[in-house]
């Protein structure tokens, strides 16, 4: 009957960002993609190599206070979310207890209906803690989109002036040379310079009322 929501939200931001690297980079460029190829095709013919950069995105989540008080309240909600099952599990178990107790002192007939009674109860409960589930997955992506929006603005800002002609996630380039531009810091100052705390709207009103 206990079924535990293994899906932390904080694993979702990792994983999101870890597989999608500097996706925000990629959505960047798309909009700018014709005078990318434009200029990608000159440098061709002149022989002008690509200015490149490189973004660590493990590095951005780690060092991004906003990120940080993020996770913080995500855990939070998580904690209180699974302290609320919990505390509605036992009480069940509970009942489930005393039922059984019963089982030789009640008619076969009285005990069915008990027995019946409970088993629906029960599909209640984990009706619920899906439903639950439901909303919190919904509420984290909300979250990722949000942070991602930000990231996306970080990174243009960081870029502003510098000709890239191309940006990429540095977990997915095996080697890259001193001469490589290396934005992360940059992203970094930018998001702790723009949002030193958790504005008070960024969080789904389901997470900072606490429900």
């Amino acid at each position: 009957m206990k079924k535990i929501y293994r899906h932390l939200l904080c694993g979702m931001l990792f994983s999101t960002f870890a597989h999608e690297g500097v996706q925000a980079s990629k959505e960047m460029n798309a909009t700018k993609s014709s005078t990318t190829t434009a200029s990608s095709e000159a440098a061709k013919q002149e022989g002008t190599p690509l200015l490149i950069a490189v973004i660590n995105s493990q590095d951005v989540m780690t060092g991004a206070k906003l990120f940080g008080q993020i996770a913080t309240a995500v855990k939070k909600k998580e904690a209180s979310w699974r302290s609320e099952i919990e505390r509605k599990e036992k009480k069940l178990i509970e009942e489930r207890n005393k039922i059984t107790a019963l089982q030789g002192t009640l008619s076969e007939k009285a005990y069915k209906e008990k027995a019946e009674a409970f088993t629906a109860k029960g599909k209640a409960h984990d009706l619920s803690v899906s439903e639950s589930r439901k909303k919190f997955e919904e509420s984290s992506q909300k979250i990722i989109a949000k942070f991602q929006t930000l990231f996306q603005k970080a990174i243009t800002q960081a870029q502003a002036g510098k000709k890239i002609d191309m940006i990429l996630d540095q977990s997915n380039v095996l080697y890259f040379s001193d001469n490589v531009t290396n934005l992360t810091q940059a992203v970094i100052d930018i998001l702790n310079k723009e949002y030193p705390s958790l504005p008070a709207d960024f969080l789904p009103p389901e997470f900072s009322s606490g429900q």
